[in-house]
């Protein structure tokens, strides 16, 4: 199996939500691929479980998609570094 590089994860999902899910596949795949919340929760406690869950960025509904394309082309570069 090939790990992604990215996840781009909704937070309000049917049955397991986004908090939970971001938990299963960082205790599976680690700290390598880069996690963003793409969501429509963006007060301070939905922010502050997504970092404590596992995401690397959170993104408020609706994101330009070449503004998402830049966010994760920035963290690519800071990681490599």
């Amino acid at each position: 199996m090939t790990a992604p590089d990215v996840v781009v994860l909704d937070l309000g999902l049917p049955g397991v939500d986004g908090f939970e899910a971001a938990r299963q596949i960082r205790r599976a795949l680690g700290d390598g691929p880069l996690m963003i919340a793409l969501t429509g929760y963006g007060d301070a406690d939905s922010r502050r479980r997504a970092r404590e869950a596992g995401f690397d960025l959170h993104v408020l509904k609706p994101v330009d998609p070449l503004d998402l394309l830049g966010l994760i082309a920035a963290h690519a570069g800071r990681r490599s570094t």
